[in-house]
């Protein structure tokens, strides 16, 4: 009985020091953070400036774009309803496109276009193939349509890594 009563100071003061401890803790992550965010604010106002020509930049040579390029239109339009402007995936091909060198705000869509038109195009030149020439076996078939329409559709995927990996060096 007497050593849970001398316990219970030791359980007192342990507990204190755990709550200040914890406490000063917290305000040094506060502070902290605070820090953070104010560089961050201070970085984006920096260069606030540099991103409203950028984008005044984008936005002429896109119009110019549709002007004289009917395939990109096309290609454009494939791609505008394969990816939200919103989704997570969206952002992170951006960022793809950022480190290769393409800063067009319309780059997204048209490589998103470009990946179903090649899925598409490559399955269909192969079923046109087989129509002309000699029949092929059914599991053969299947093998080749879903080889050609992954291929297709990875291929943009491909050359972006390779257009990443030389825009580094």
């Amino acid at each position: 009985m007497t050593s849970t009563i001398l316990n219970i100071p030791l359980l007192i003061s342990a507990s204190v020091f755990l709550v200040l401890f914890l406490f000063v803790v917290a305000i040094y992550q506060y502070i902290r953070q605070n820090a953070r965010e104010r560089a961050l604010i201070a970085k984006v106002l920096e260069t606030g400036e540099n991103r409203i020509i950028s984008n005044k930049e984008n936005s002429s040579s896109e119009t110019e774009d549709v002007v004289k390029n009917p395939i990109l239109n096309f290609l454009r339009f494939l791609g505008k309803g394969s990816v939200s402007e919103l989704s997570a995936d969206y952002t992170k091909t951006r960022a793809r496109f950022f480190r290769a060198g393409l800063r067009k705000a319309n780059s997204p869509a048209l490589f998103w276009g470009t990946k179903f038109l090649l899925a598409f195009s490559l399955f269909a030149c192969f079923y046109l193939g087989i129509i002309f020439l000699k029949p092929v076996d059914t599991s053969t078939k299947l093998l080749a349509s879903i080889f050609l329409a992954l291929s297709g559709y990875f291929l943009p995927d491909i050359w972006l890594h390779i257009k990443n990996h030389y825009q580094k060096k």
